[in-house]
């Protein structure tokens, strides 16, 4: 039986008077990296920012894409895998749910606040630069359909790590397009990727977890990325 990849698509919410404009959204890109895996895609659609665990337990494993904000159900899906042990993989806003679930909760254990991690970054976490995300110029490339290769640059990957064991190679070329990053990530996660310039590209916890700031879906030759979605 095909695995089931549960999209967890970005939104834009509430930015608008007109109701109508509240939306999620899905990139093709990603779902044809799922149809390549032989694997079956299909989005998640919460409702306002939040989503039920019985539809979690339908999935075999979780993609979360790329986008600009973080919503409640970007920490209810890692819990969710993690509780499981279902494989996730987060690209670019994706990678930084990952490093931002695990440092909201050591700050929240260390503090002794419970309650919700979203309600908790934006309140709390986010006024304190060390440990919020931060600016980084020069990763934000214009993507032109056909000439993927201008916008991509050079990642140093540790030997030995998860993601060089999937492309098997020790540095990779890909996608640019973000203008933040993760700084300050909790010492949970393995840093296991980082681009020239020293800015973190690619974060692991244990086997089944992988964050990468780059996007492979635009580029069939890191296929290998998603192999941890089936395996």
């Amino acid at each position: 039986m095909e695995k089931l990849v549960g999209l967890l698509a970005p939104a834009r919410m509430y930015d608008d008077p007109n109701p109508r404009r509240d939306e999620y959204y899905f990139g093709n890109n990603y779902s044809n990296r799922i149809y390549d895996l032989g694997a079956t895609p299909l989005g998640i659609l919460p409702s306002d920012g939040y989503v039920s665990e019985k539809v979690l337990e339908r999935f075999d494993s979780f993609l979360l894409l790329g986008g600009h904000k973080f919503w409640p159900y970007h920490f209810q899906v890692m819990q969710h895998a993690l509780d499981t042990g279902k494989p996730l993989l987060g690209i670019c806003l994706g990678m930084q749910t990952i490093c931002m679930y695990f440092k909201i909760r050591d700050l929240m254990a260390e503090m002794g606040v419970t309650g919700d991690m979203c309600e908790f970054y934006h309140s709390t976490l986010r006024n304190l630069p060390e440990h919020s995300l931060g600016r980084v110029e020069g990763h934000l490339k214009e993507h032109i359909r056909g000439h993927e290769d201008d916008t991509k640059h050079t990642v140093l990957l540790t030997p030995g790590s998860h993601i060089q064991r999937l492309v098997g190679a020790d540095t990779l070329r890909a996608g640019t397009f973000h203008s933040f990053c993760v700084r300050n990530p909790s010492p949970s996660i393995a840093v296991t990727g980082r681009a020239e310039d020293g800015t973190i590209e690619v974060v692991e916890y244990g086997e089944k977890i992988l964050g990468v700031q780059f996007h492979p879906e635009i580029d069939r030759k890191l296929m290998g990325i998603f192999d941890i979605l089936v395996k």
